[in-house]
Formats: structure tokens, sequence, C-alpha cells
């Protein structure tokens, strides 16, 4: 399983980096061996009001089977993934509910 992590308008550092990447082994533990890809992208938007959200992107990329995207917007970098990387992880038990 490869993985990747992108950032628009945002710093992501090689710690964080390393925290996200932990993040994905363990929640995709059980189904790793169907997944080809991971791919997690993070841009910064700012709403006319003036409040910033981090919007995350996931897409995991499936041997033989059409990808699956998750998209969660937050004003908290950590929660915005948290909840992508779940929506993601239920997504593909759906599509494999014995694994």
């Amino acid at each position: 399983m490869q993985l990747t992590i992108y950032s628009q308008n945002l710093t992501i550092t090689g710690q964080l980096k390393e925290f996200f990447a932990r993040k994905v082994r363990a929640i995709f533990t059980k189904t790793q061996e169907k997944i080809r890809k991971i791919t997690i992208n993070f841009t910064s938007e700012e709403s006319p009001k003036g409040v910033k959200t981090i919007l995350c992107k996931v897409q995991v990329v499936l041997f033989g089977l059409p990808s699956i995207l998750a998209v969660c917007k937050h004003q908290n970098m950590h929660k915005a993934s948290a909840l992508a990387l779940s929506s993601a992880s239920l997504a593909l038990e759906k599509q494999f509910p014995q694994s």
C-alpha cells in the first residue's frame, strides 16, 4: 500500500506526515492487501466571512475496483482527516463486508 500526502496553502511537517501514516496504517490494517494506493490532499480554504477551514480529500485506489473518495471539511486539520479517513474506511468495509 502506497501512501501520498499533498497540501495546498498549508505546511505539513515530516512529523505530521508520519502521524498521518501511522493513522492510515491503523485504520486500514484489515483491508490493506486490497488497497493499491491512498492519497490524502489537504487544502486550506477561507470563507467570505474570513473563517479558515481545512478540506481533506482521501482517495483509496483498489486493485480491480473503482476508487473510493471521501471528502471532509473542518476548522481543525486532525478532525478533518479523522472524519475523511473514517468515512473512506466505512465505504471500504461496505465494499468488502467479510474483511
